[in-house]
């Protein structure tokens, strides 16, 4: 028996939707792994701006956290939420990506920016140098921007949501941002951190994201291994 179109893609969202839901935990306390949030990753100060949630603006230390928890061990995360501060240690629910999957059930990031957030982290993230101030807080810009700007455009500079300060950390968010739509250097996996403790009838922490590389699978191994064949047997011959 054959299905329609539409009874397949209604399967397939039922599908993608209980797997979202099933992937979610039962919270665990993330905290820091030594006395700075950034621990030996880089930072910079800089001012952001977003037109609706930070419209006068905030001074703030942009770059990548160092963080523990039960389930992800130490790790390094990124802020996906402008709307609060970091307050260590926090409750986590800590979800895996799965398709269809809104993260944080607020309105950013949407299915849209979600695609931008990952293919930031295929394009880019596997050539950055965490220790570097430029580098760290670079790429937290850059996931702020595919986040918080609204234009179709991404340039730190300008727009719905800029940034102001530390040129060297602006400008390596653009050439981060430019390289969006190039080749993949590296699949990852995302998995989303939504604070769960209230304060004041709100989260209590920013949620976060943090990213693992994908393995290449056994079969790709081995086709690299007879590529790599191949190519010996060839300057054997022209030997």
């Amino acid at each position: 028996m054959f299905s329609s179109p539409n009874m397949r893609l209604a399967t397939l969202s039922a599908l993608f939707s209980i797997a979202a839901l099933s992937a979610h935990a039962t919270p665990v306390p993330v905290s820091k792994q030594s006395s700075s949030v950034f621990g030996s990753n880089g930072s910079a100060a800089v001012t952001i701006t977003d037109d609706i949630e930070l419209p006068s603006g905030l001074s703030t230390l942009a770059g990548g956290f160092d963080l523990s928890s039960g389930p992800l061990g130490d790790f390094v995360a990124w802020c996906l939420d402008i709307s609060t501060y970091l307050r260590l240690s926090s409750n986590y629910e800590i979800t895996e990506d799965s398709a269809g999957f809104d993260p944080f059930g607020t309105a950013r990031p949407t299915l849209a920016q979600k695609f931008n957030v990952q293919a930031l982290f295929n394009t880019g993230f596997s050539s950055l140098d965490l220790t570097s101030d430029a580098d760290s807080a670079g790429f937290q810009l850059a996931l702020w921007e595919v986040t918080y700007e609204d234009s179709g455009s991404f340039d730190v500079n300008s727009g719905d949501f800029n940034v102001t300060g530390n040129s060297a950390a602006r400008t390596r968010a653009n050439q981060l941002l430019g390289g969006i739509n190039g080749p993949k250097t590296q699949s990852y996996r995302l998995t989303f951190l939504e604070s769960t403790d209230t304060y004041y009838g709100s989260h209590k922490s920013q949620h976060l994201v943090t990213a693992s590389p994908i393995p290449l699978p056994a079969a790709g191994f081995l086709l690299l291994g007879a590529l790599g064949g191949l190519g010996f047997v060839g300057k054997r011959r022209k030997g």
